[in-house]
């Protein structure tokens, strides 16, 4: 008798691993995006930071940056008063709306002054409940650096 073909057993065993490894995959994947969304929102939040500090320095102007639950804007300091106030305009583009709501440790506002520099030592992060390798940033006097937040802490990487 010669072998042609494959039996049905063999086809089920087949089709089960498969469907088995197709459906871890699954779970891989959405977990591989959900962390990517955060480091993606942060990033986001960190170049936004860095081009408010720049255009600061480069306009000769205050620029804050305000946080409002799941959303921040960039607002510059046109009317040239030093208080962030109504005669203030926001750049083009914000506010921003983030899918996870932005926590920090101390105000709603960051100041860059002319110099591009702020006051105090500031942490935001992304609280998300999902364990990515970026979602936050210690905004110092003169530097942005990016982080994991870990037990109430903002780790460099």
């Amino acid at each position: 008798m010669e072998d042609r073909g494959i039996t049905v057993i063999e086809l089920v065993v087949v089709v089960t691993i498969t469907g088995i490894l197709i459906a871890a995959m699954g779970f891989t994947y959405r977990d591989w995006m959900k962390r990517y969304e955060v480091e993606k929102a942060t990033k986001e939040l960190y170049s936004d930071m860095m081009h408010a500090r720049v255009r600061a320095m480069e306009r000769g102007l205050e620029h804050y940056v305000v946080f409002g639950g799941q959303r921040y804007s960039i607002i510059e300091d046109t009317n040239d008063s030093g208080e962030y106030d109504s005669g203030d305009e926001s750049l083009a583009g914000f506010p921003k709306t983030v899918a996870y709501k932005l926590q920090r440790n101390a105000t709603a506002k960051i100041t860059f002054n002319q110099r591009g520099l702020i006051s105090g030592l500031q942490r935001i992060w992304v609280e998300s409940g999902i364990d990515p390798d970026y979602d936050c940033m210690k905004v110092s006097r003169s530097r942005i650096i990016m982080g994991r937040f870990e037990d109430g802490e903002c780790l460099a990487k």
